[in-house]
């Protein structure tokens, strides 16, 4: 069955909502790492400071027995790390040889050992996620496009080719290098002029309100920097394998053009990428390589018209008989339909046909929740005559299909009648099954209360109705 824009935005939102889970997984390793970052700074200040603090002098002596003991507990704590990747086994023999140094560097290894062993859940929670959004995205494919088994391998293969985990991998201990190195010059910094018990505090603090948000003092800070660089690696790189895994899946499949489905609230950038649709399979952006880290948009192959419509008729159960009666309703046959319905007549033939099967086709569309208007141009006794159909209080209970526009702006903003339902909750959204179309449509014999009659500035006429 082919994807549909209503799948790809499920898609889209189930991504989304994944990655606010990881957001908290990841804020819950930080937030033990800062914990960490408290406990062994706190130890030390106690057991080493004088009236002028914590100092770098202090830090310069040979390491005691206490230190010792405090080294060996920061080893025990992170556990068996023989499954470790490599590049972390180095990083733990690099800061054992540097805490025998002195005092400060044993410190020092100590907060490293931490961020040594956060940037290895973090590595093994990336790897996790990524893998698992890709294995949902080939899954996905599988049912959209009935891969073959060759094909199937293939698209897999994306996902465990060692070049998928190599770049993000890299970055990331990048980061947590720096990260390292930042932290120890925030402490020495301190160190330097003899850290007090506020500075112990001041570097701990963290800072929720971005404008006293300052990562270059606080260690806090600093952390929940790297938090966000982890984020953005997570979403950058589950949309990098996904898009690879989609545009491969739509090349072997034959597929030429592919439409852009943005993500709620997307860019500037990405909205106007997404206007651009549709694209040449070969010429179409990359993401997030022509994007930006963190875009949750996504490409699917591009649908004309007619297989929208098609797609639409299916999902809402519509027969061709009631398609039919709705594609006649908007090219044209409304006025002649309506017409007979408002003046009391008994449609016959071609007309009775068209609201047969339009009152069944339209109980199948959803229902519109909004607000909504309608123009009605009418003067002299005509006009008179209509305005006393709405008392206000009364119920107004038109005989014919009554349409409404979705539009912000007036359909016929010099219409001497402006009908507007401000909360509308019963309208039958025509826009369901014929995309390009913005009427909402109400049955005929549909009921109204009549909320409310003024003149506006323009000398218009308004009625506010509400629907049932």
């Amino acid at each position: 069955m082919p994807l549909t824009i209503q799948q790809e935005r499920q898609r889209i939102q189930q991504l989304i909502e994944l990655d606010n889970q990881s957001d908290q997984d990841g804020s819950a390793y930080y937030s033990e790492y800062l914990a960490y970052v408290r406990e062994h700074l706190t130890a030390f200040y106690q057991k080493y400071a004088d009236e002028n603090g914590l100092t770098l002098s202090q830090a310069a002596t040979r390491i005691s027995k206490w230190d010792l003991a405090e080294w060996k507990q920061a080893l025990s704590g992170l556990g068996d790390i023989s499954s470790w990747p490599q590049e972390a086994v180095n990083r733990v023999k690099e800061q054992t040889y540097a805490a025998g140094i002195d005092k400060g560097h044993l410190l020092g290894a100590i907060l490293i050992l931490g961020i040594i062993a956060l940037t290895v859940r973090q590595q093994r929670h990336i790897a996790s996620r990524v893998n698992t959004d890709g294995k949902y995205e080939v899954k996905r494919m599988l049912q959209a496009f009935k891969l073959t088994s060759k094909q199937k391998k293939r698209v897999t293969s994306i996902i465990t080719q060692p070049e998928t985990r190599k770049i993000w991998s890299r970055n990331l201990w990048v980061d947590s290098d720096k990260l390292a190195g930042d932290v120890q010059f925030l402490v020495n910094r301190h160190l330097k002029h003899g850290m007090s018990l506020n500075d112990l505090t001041s570097i701990l603090d963290e800072h929720a309100n971005m404008s006293q948000f300052k990562p270059s003092q606080s260690v806090a800070d600093r952390i929940k920097q790297m938090e966000f660089n982890t984020r953005r690696i997570v979403r950058t790189e589950s949309a990098r394998l996904i898009d690879e895994v989609n545009m491969t899946t739509y090349q072997m499949n034959g597929v030429k053009e592919v439409d852009w489905i943005t993500e709620p609230g997307a860019c500037i950038k990405c909205q106007a990428i997404a206007g651009d649709s549709p694209y040449s399979l070969d010429e179409a952006p990359l993401i997030p390589r022509d994007t930006h880290p963190n875009c949750r948009c996504i490409k699917m192959p591009h649908l004309s018209v007619m297989d929208k419509r098609q797609l639409a008729a299916k999902t809402l159960g519509l027969t061709a008989e009631e398609q039919a009666g709705l594609l006649r309703w908007v090219s044209g046959d409304s006025y002649k339909l309506n017409s007979a319905l408002y003046s009391s007549q008994k449609p016959t033939g071609l007309l009775k046909t068209t609201m047969d099967e339009l009152d069944t086709g339209l109980a199948k569309l959803p229902k519109f929740e909004g607000e909504l208007w309608r123009s009605v141009e009418l003067s002299g006794k005509e006009l008179s005559n209509y305005l006393w159909k709405f008392e206000p209080g009364s119920n107004y209970v038109p005989s014919e299909y009554l349409a409404f526009t979705k539009a912000s702006s007036l359909y016929n903003g010099n219409a001497k009648v402006q009908i507007v339902i401000k909360h509308a909750t019963s309208g039958r959204n025509l826009g369901a099954f014929n995309l390009s179309e913005g009427e909402v449509l109400y049955e005929r014999g549909s009921n109204f209360k009549v909320a409310d009659t003024y003149m506006d500035d323009a000398n218009r006429f308004i009625i506010e109705l509400e629907d049932h």
